[in-house]
C-alpha cells in the first residue's frame, strides 16, 4: 500500500512540475483520438443504415396506367414467385395519384398531367437480399406492362463512397496525430525524468528496484492517455449529437424504404455505439500513454 501511494503521489508531482508539456500531450491525444472516435461514430452509422436497409432495401416496378388487370395480377403472381423478393404491396391508381401530388407539390403542371386513372400503379417489394436489387431489375425490367423498374443503388453506392473517403482521411489524420501524442508524451517523460535525476540517483544507491523507479514514470504517461482518452469520448458524444441534428433537420432527403427514413436518417450512431467507441479509445488512449512512457524510461531511465 505504501509503495501505490509512494507512485501515485510521485505521478503527480511529475504531473505539476512539467503542467505544460503534460497539457499539450493530453491536448494531442484528445484531438488524435477525437478524429479516431468520429471515424468509429461514422462506420457505425453506416452498419446501422446498411442493416436498416437490409430489411427495408426495396424495388419499385412502375405498371403502365392502362394495364389490364389481368397483366396486373400476372406480374404480381412473378414477384409473389420469386425467391428474391420478400414481400410486395401494391399501390393501386389511386394511391399512386396521391403519392404524385405529395412528391410534385410544388410543381402543379405535373399534377395536373396526371389523373386517377392515368396515374401508373405500382408494386413496391422488399428484397430478401439487398445486393439481389440489380437481378430483379434485369428479370423484370422490359417485361409485358412494366414501365420501369427503379431501386435505390446510386444513393447506397454514393454513401459508401463518401463514407470511405471520410473514414480514411479522418483515420489518416488521427494516426498523424498519434504519433505526434506518442513523441510528446515522450518528451514529457523525459523531461520528468532529468528533473528528477539527483531523486533517482540516491534511490538506486539505497537499493531501489527497476520497476520501483520507472512505475511513477509510466504511470505518467498511463494517466495523460487516459485523461485525453476520456475527454475525447466527450467530444465523440458530441460530435454523433452534432452529426443526429444535422441529419434530423434534412428531413426526407435522399432516397428512402418502402417503410422507413431516407438513407441518410438511416445513417445515425446511437448512444450505444458512442459509448463503445468511448470505451475502445480509453483503450487506445492507455497503449499511447504507456507505451511512450516506457520508450522514454527505457532510453533514458539507466537502471
Amino acid at each position: 500500500m505504501l509503495s501505490i501511494q509512494r507512485a501515485l503521489r510521485d505521478t503527480f508531482i511529475n504531473l505539476w512540475r512539467n503542467a505544460q508539456y503534460a497539457l499539450a500531450a493530453v491536448l494531442t491525444v484528445v484531438v488524435s483520438l477525437s478524429l479516431v472516435g468520429s471515424a468509429l461514430v461514422v462506420r457505425q452509422g453506416v452498419a446501422n443504415a446498411t442493416s436498416q436497409w437490409s430489411h427495408g432495401v426495396g424495388v419499385q416496378i412502375w405498371l403502365n396506367a392502362d394495364d389490364a388487370n389481368s397483366e396486373v395480377s400476372s406480374i404480381g403472381a412473378a414477384l409473389k414467385a420469386s425467391p428474391l423478393i420478400a414481400s410486395c404491396n401494391y399501390v393501386d391508381h389511386s394511391q399512386s395519384y396521391q403519392l404524385i401530388k405529395q412528391l410534385f407539390a410544388s410543381q402543379p403542371d405535373i399534377v395536373n398531367v396526371f389523373s386517377v386513372q392515368t396515374s401508373p400503379t405500382i408494386y413496391r417489394c422488399v428484397l430478401t437480399n439487398p445486393n439481389d436489387a440489380p437481378a430483379v431489375y434485369k428479370v423484370f425490367h422490359g417485361q409485358p406492362g412494366v414501365r420501369n423498374v427503379e431501386y435505390p443503388s446510386q444513393a447506397i453506392h454514393t454513401m459508401e463512397q463518401i463514407t470511405s473517403i471520410l473514414q480514411l482521411a479522418l483515420l489518416g489524420m488521427a494516426v498523424l496525430m498519434l504519433g505526434a501524442s506518442i513523441v510528446l508524451i515522450f518528451m514529457t517523460i523525459r523531461l520528468a525524468i532529468y528533473s528528477r535525476s539527483r531523486e533517482v540517483s540516491v534511490m538506486k544507491l539505497v537499493g531501489a528496484t527497476n520497476w520501483f523507479i520507472r512505475i511513477p514514470f509510466m504511470l505518467e504517461g498511463l494517466f495523460e492517455g487516459i485523461l485525453g482518452a476520456v475527454l475525447a469520448g466527450g467530444v465523440v458524444f458530441g460530435i454523433r449529437s452534432l452529426l443526429n441534428s444535422v441529419v434530423a433537420k434534412t428531413g426526407t432527403l435522399g432516397s428512402s424504404t418502402s417503410n422507413g427514413p431516407s438513407l441518410l436518417q438511416a445513417t445515425v450512431a446511437t448512444p450505444h455505439d458512442a459509448l463503445m467507441s468511448a470505451i475502445v479509445l480509453i483503450f487506445v488512449g492507455a497503449g499511447v500513454g504507456v507505451f511512450g512512457s516506457f520508450v522514454a524510461v527505457r532510453r533514458f531511465l539507466d537502471v
